[in-house]
């Protein structure tokens, strides 16, 4: 028997000899051959190979210890990336792959192989940067990853253009000047990768539109015309447009007439781009005038004597006008209603303002309230001694009657004198009651007559 294990490969000769029996004398012999071929070495797997998706060019053979050459390496995982005795990586998902090398035997010793695992990890993958809808200023939370798409998660986000709004992911354009700005995901490397993957995203941010802050108008209607910009608080952005329209016809500059323009509240309105919406304040206007006393109406001779002033605006012309107006006999004390109550006979000068301060104030003077007294007391005591019609020296042309109950006139009384003295034809009357008629102009100038009665008392 022949145990070719370990032996050399080469051709053996083994000689078979059949011993001598008496009384042959030559012995008889016979030479065979062995020819021992060699049999293929695949050699041994070592540790599995460790590489990233990155790599071209990966060594199988480095995966193999004591292996013949010229051997043929076959693609297990059906990779595609294999040709030769080298991987290419680049595409390959994170995993472990199978490659089996095989060494062909000569006959009549059979094929050997041995099979090795490649280990790949991936690289990290920033993505690919996708296009971002601009944004406006007043954006707090825009997320970038929306600009990214097949990246892996876990990186991290780099503020190249320094805006200071970046935190982790998020960008918050708030108070950030309008321009394009760069931020970079990065996803570093795990072993056996070596290289970090980056991908750069921009993010353009448009400036919103400031209308500013709402704010309040006062004008008199004599005043000249100013712009209601002005009025806007905070910091609004020129070239806004202002609505309703102005009478005016001014609405693009917002120039307000306060001849013609209405009071009310205008709004101004500045438009947005992009992602901006429009913005918007308001102007509340308010307006008044001074008055004009247009008539003044008296009555009088009564238990209620009244003075109504009527007026108009001076610039709108409109009864009673825009104004809040106050009214007043003594230029002291003023009241908002236009009918001034329990007016003493006197001479009053009336006095009508507007409560806003618009100038000049109206006046009108000599507005005579007339009456009689109730009572008189002619004794001569330097009280009450004579009767006569209160404030009638206005009246120079009055005609003044006094009759008793009877109706018989018993004095007629000089508008310019004293009065009644209490006497008929230089006797002395009783104490009665007596009846007057006063025959006059009003204030307007038309013939009036008023009555009445009083009382004489002696004492």
């Amino acid at each position: 028997s022949f145990d070719a294990t370990g032996v050399a490969a080469g051709t053996y000769n083994f000689t078979y000899t059949v011993p001598l029996t008496s009384p042959c004398t030559i012995p008889d012999s016979e030479t065979v051959q062995v020819t021992v071929v060699a049999s293929p070495v695949s050699g041994t797997a070592t540790a599995n190979i460790q590489g990233c998706n990155t790599e071209t060019s990966i060594d199988l053979t480095t995966g193999l210890t004591g292996q013949d050459v010229g051997g043929t390496w076959s693609d297990d995982s059906s990779t595609g990336g294999l040709t030769g005795n080298t991987l290419d990586a680049t595409g390959l998902t994170t995993g472990s792959y199978n490659f089996t090398y095989t060494v062909t035997a000569t006959a009549p010793c059979v094929d050997a192989s041995t099979t090795i695992t490649v280990d790949i990890t991936a690289a990290g993958n920033a993505g690919t940067a996708v296009a971002i809808a601009d944004i406006c200023d007043t954006e707090t939370a825009l997320d970038l990853t929306i600009g990214l798409t097949g990246q892996d998660a876990g990186g991290t986000w780099l503020d190249d253009s320094g805006s200071g709004g970046l935190t982790g992911n998020s960008f918050d354009a708030t108070g950030v000047a309008a321009g394009t700005y760069n931020f970079t995901y990065t996803v570093n490397p795990t072993a056996p990768c070596t290289v970090a993957d980056t991908e750069t995203v921009q993010v353009t941010v448009i400036h919103s539109p400031i209308a500013g802050n709402d704010g309040d108008r006062f004008f008199c209607m004599a005043d000249a015309s100013a712009n209601l910009f002005d009025s806007l608080n905070g910091t609004p952005d020129a070239g806004g447009i202002w609505s309703p329209a102005l009478a005016s016809g001014t609405s693009d500059l917002g120039t307000f007439n306060p001849a013609v323009d209405a009071a009310g509240t205008y709004t101004y309105t500045v438009t947005g781009s992009g992602a901006c919406t429009d913005d918007t304040a308001t102007v509340t206007v308010t307006l008044s005038e001074a008055p004009i006393i247009t008539s003044i109406d008296i009555v009088d001779f009564s238990d209620n004597n009244t003075i109504t002033v009527n007026v108009e605006g001076g610039v709108s012309g409109t009864s009673f006008g825009i104004g809040d107006y106050e009214y007043s006999i003594d230029g002291i004390n003023f009241q908002s209603e236009n009918i001034i109550q329990n007016v003493p006979p006197g001479d009053y000068t009336v006095t009508v303002r507007d409560a806003n301060g618009c100038l000049p104030a109206a006046f009108q003077s000599n507005v005579i309230v007339m009456g009689a007294p109730t009572f008189f007391t002619p004794n001569n005591d330097g009280e009450n001694d004579f009767w006569q019609i209160f404030n009638i020296q206005s009246q120079p042309n009055a005609i003044i009657n006094v009759f008793d109950r009877f109706g018989k006139i018993i004095a007629q009384i000089d508008p310019t004198s004293l009065g009644w003295d209490g006497y008929y034809y230089g006797e002395s009357l009783p104490s009665t009651d007596y009846w007057f008629s006063v025959s006059m102009e009003d204030s307007d100038g038309n013939p009036v007559v008023r009555k009445g009665h009083f009382s004489l008392i002696r004492r």
